[in-house]
């Protein structure tokens, strides 16, 4: 695709934004540096301008000159997230002829004049509707230590926002996604931003970044999410819905995923309950919750840690404070205060755990304060924390 870029100040270097005086005046010295623009105009019909972050800018506004006119439109601003690569879409109808576009950055620092760049994107010479993403591309992973949590992606060609729904759905990909679609009413998530369609790939929750690129060596953005599962033991597929920018060019589609997902109970650890504090002596305590069986299961004691917040206060010999401090420390893990044998499925489904724990005893010059905590990683892999009363 031909792209054409060009640099344009803001506004004229002058040798002072403010006239000087005697008890000292704001002078500009600096002008922002302007964003590098970056471009395409996608088959179906979407212009796509890009950039990374400049410092110290507080907004950007974006404007259009389309063809056939000579003054610049505002298009749209924008001050959130000023630390992420932005990215602007608009739908174009035009074919073989440019549109431009200007993105002005304005500074945060009175000091620092604006600056701004054009870029002009050239039009393809037929527009055609982009196909929809493969059942296979959307693919589903089961995270690490997790009973239930998948991992979600899937590539996400530029021009559509996009949409998905968890279906229980035993059949094989080739059934009628957009049926699927509507008869589920609730979304497990989706989102839908107008203006950034090519950035999902920068917030991927795994870390990594998925590079997918078109016919013209673009870059696509791709998607990924987490999403959980019910434990009912069934099957669930993912409908993904994309739906085009520009409906004068692009249709609507629905993918059902090839791949399946179901609960994994294997890993699965019950939440500790009814935590609290037996005071055995002064400095020493026990630690005492309970958890439940899950299938007839107990719960090994290395599923739970217990954690120590101890907060130090520091007197000199007049009783005034010196100072303090916060020290969170892992103990270690409980022990089951009656074995595993001693219980059947039939007889109780509730299992006791304990920690003993000592303390340092306070003086006059030297004050201790101490919380507990018991923490577990929960079926959707996220740690728990629960505070002994």
């Amino acid at each position: 695709m031909k792209k054409l870029s060009k640099v344009v100040l803001a506004a004229s270097m002058f040798a002072a934004l403010f006239a000087g005086c005697s008890n000292g005046g704001l002078v500009a010295n600096d002008v922002l540096d302007a964003p590098e623009l970056e471009g395409y105009v996608t088959e179906n019909g979407v212009a796509v301008v890009y950039w990374q972050p400049v410092k110290d800018v507080a907004s950007y506004t974006t404007y259009v000159k389309k063809p056939g006119t000579e003054e610049w439109q505002y298009f749209t601003s924008d001050t959130s997230n000023l630390d992420a690569r932005k990215c602007v879409c608009m739908e174009v109808d035009k074919l073989d002829t440019e549109y431009e576009f200007k993105v002005v950055a304005t500074s945060n620092k009175v000091n620092v004049l604006a600056s701004e760049e054009t870029i002009t994107l050239e039009t393809p010479e037929a527009w055609v509707d982009t196909a929809a993403i493969s059942a296979s591309s959307i693919t589903l992973t089961l995270v690490g230590n997790t009973a239930n949590k998948y991992k979600l992606e899937f590539p996400m060609p530029a021009g559509f926002t996009y949409q998905y729904k968890l279906v229980n759905c035993t059949t094989d990909a080739t059934a009628d996604a957009k049926d699927l679609w509507f008869s589920y009413a609730s979304d497990i998530s989706s989102f839908d931003d107008p203006y950034d369609p090519i950035n999902y790939h920068y917030w991927l929750r795994s870390g990594e970044e998925i590079k997918v690129y078109d016919d013209d060596d673009n870059e696509l953005p791709s998607y990924a999410d987490t999403l959980t599962v019910p434990d009912d033991d069934a099957e669930y597929r993912v409908v993904v819905q994309m739906k085009p920018r520009n409906a004068e060019v692009a249709t609507t589609k629905y993918i059902l995923s090839s791949a399946t997902v179901k609960y994994d109970s294997s890993d699965y650890v019950y939440r500790p309950m009814n935590p609290y504090i037996e005071n055995t002596s002064t400095i020493k305590k026990v630690l005492h919750f309970t958890a439940m069986r899950y299938n007839g299961t107990v719960m090994p004691a290395t599923s739970y840690r217990i954690y120590q917040k101890l907060e130090t206060y520091n007197y000199n010999s007049d009783g005034i404070s010196t100072g303090s401090s916060v020290e969170l420390k892992e103990l270690g893990n409980p022990s089951l205060t009656e074995k595993d044998d001693t219980y059947k499925p039939d007889e109780s489904e509730t299992i006791k755990y304990e920690y003993k724990v000592t303390l340092e005893e306070s003086t006059s010059k030297v004050v201790y304060g101490y919380t507990f905590y018991v923490v577990y990683t929960n079926e959707n892999g996220d740690s728990v924390w629960y505070q002994f009363n």
